[in-house]
């Protein structure tokens, strides 16, 4: 699974330093989670911080991801009533050797990185 943000919502394009891309997933050694793309990083990095859940129900033809990204990972986001960001998510068809197709909630991650394509995350008070 991969998650993306433009946490400034600017949909500029092709991704820049306000934008990230994270890797999700249930690896041989266990949940894993990377910052597939940062600006000025060459390589993805694993995040340790992220607490992360997948749970696998085959019966059911299920699996589901939960993950808890810290708001320190997403800066410059501000995550208050009225504020939104660019984000889309992309389940890959991947059992190890190479991706064999996806699904994705909008374009934007699948076949190129372009926040343009990205739909809007909404921030919005609880009680």
């Amino acid at each position: 699974m991969q998650l993306a943000l433009d946490t400034l919502n600017e949909k500029s394009g092709w991704y820049d330093a306000n934008d990230y891309e994270y890797g999700l997933a249930l690896t041989p050694e266990g949940e894993k989670a990377w910052r597939m793309f940062e600006a000025g990083a060459r390589e993805p990095r694993e995040i340790r911080d992220v607490k992360l859940s997948i749970s696998l129900h085959p019966k059911k033809g299920e699996c589901i991801y939960e993950a808890a990204v810290p708001w320190s990972e997403l800066s410059p986001l501000e995550p208050k009533e009225g504020v939104s960001c660019g984000f889309n998510v992309i389940i890959n068809d991947n059992d190890g050797e190479e991706r064999k197709g996806w699904i994705e909630w909008t374009p934007g991650i699948g076949r190129e990185k372009d926040t343009s394509y990205f739909g809007d995350l909404l921030f919005e008070a609880t009680q």
